[in-house]
């Protein structure tokens, strides 16, 4: 079945593993861990889309968002589970222009587990895919990130992104517009490196 020009591409979430880490599609039995990442008032600072408190199905209801209306969105959003216990301890999605060959990349994890650079770790993942594997591949990746969140920062920094400048009040948080730090990596910067 081939798709009308207008309407953008079904993505298909890959599993990506690490030495550390499993990204996969999340499923209605990761509500628990989801909601267990996402309740922390530092991870719904640091994310548009997650509010603090969270209500108590938040977990299942982000699952039905991701499993029913992200595909519609060209958005490929995966569930960061740790090896060692087979915990989901974060989560992290990119949205491709394919037009352009550009992602937007959007991550979070869990207070417990920071400090580890498994960010970094889960990131290189999708970062390899996006520039290897996908098809097209990207040409350019990128992350807004809020100024004040110093370790987001440093996983982009680590990642060999670039920081471009500040995009003033793009961000709507809470009701207050907000600025965010644009930072990007470039096909052949990253495979570069």
């Amino acid at each position: 079945m081939s798709r009308k020009p207008d309407q953008p591409p079904e993505p298909v979430t890959p599993r990506l593993e690490t030495e550390r880490l499993i990204l996969r599609p999340p499923t209605p039995a990761d509500a628990t861990d989801v909601f267990a990442v996402h309740r922390h008032k530092s991870v719904a600072d640091g994310v548009i889309s997650i509010p603090h408190p969270c209500p108590e199905d938040h977990g299942e209801t982000w699952i039905r968002w991701v499993l029913d209306d992200a595909p519609a969105s060209s958005l490929c959003i995966w569930v960061i589970e740790e090896r060692a216990s087979g915990r989901v301890i974060g989560d992290c999605g990119e949205q491709f222009s394919e037009r352009h060959r550009v992602s937007g990349i959007g991550y979070l994890l869990h207070p417990e587990w920071q400090g580890r650079r498994l960010m970094t770790e889960a990131l290189r993942a999708v970062l390899g895919w996006l520039f290897i594997e996908h098809e097209p591949p990207a040409e350019r990746v990128y992350a807004d990130v809020f100024p004040e969140n110093a370790p987001s920062l440093r996983v982009c920094e680590r990642l060999g992104m670039t920081r471009e400048g500040v995009l003033r009040g793009s961000i709507r948080k809470d009701e207050v517009q907000r600025d965010a730090v644009r930072l990007a990596v470039l096909r052949g910067e990253f495979l570069g490196a």
